[in-house]
């Protein structure tokens, strides 16, 4: 009777809320699926771009270090050259002299 009807449309209600609800909550795994999915993508690219980075940094400083050592070796070169110039220059001015006497 109505009662047996009554229940069984109840039961066929909850049962379709039932099925929305299990529809949502499928719904919701995907979507936590996919963020996570994203998050580790994105935690990827930014290891990635800092080790680039860090990597970068590092050649900048080896350079930078190649350029003063470089830097230190044309100055005393030159040192070296500039010295050698005022004994040779002494010593021909020393040479003019003493054939000049």
């Amino acid at each position: 009777s109505y009662e047996k009807k009554s229940l069984e449309q109840e039961l066929k209600a909850l049962k379709s809320a039932i099925t929305d609800h299990e529809s949502t909550i499928h719904s919701l795994h995907q979507d936590l699926a996919r963020a996570q999915t994203e998050i580790a993508l994105e935690k990827e690219l930014r290891s990635k771009a800092e080790e680039k980075e860090n990597d970068e940094r590092s050649e900048r400083i080896a350079l930078s270090a190649q350029i003063v050592a470089v830097t230190q070796d044309h100055a005393q070169s030159e040192a070296k050259l500039r010295e050698a110039m005022e004994i040779m220059e002494r010593d021909l001015c020393q040479k003019h002299r003493e054939a000049t006497e």
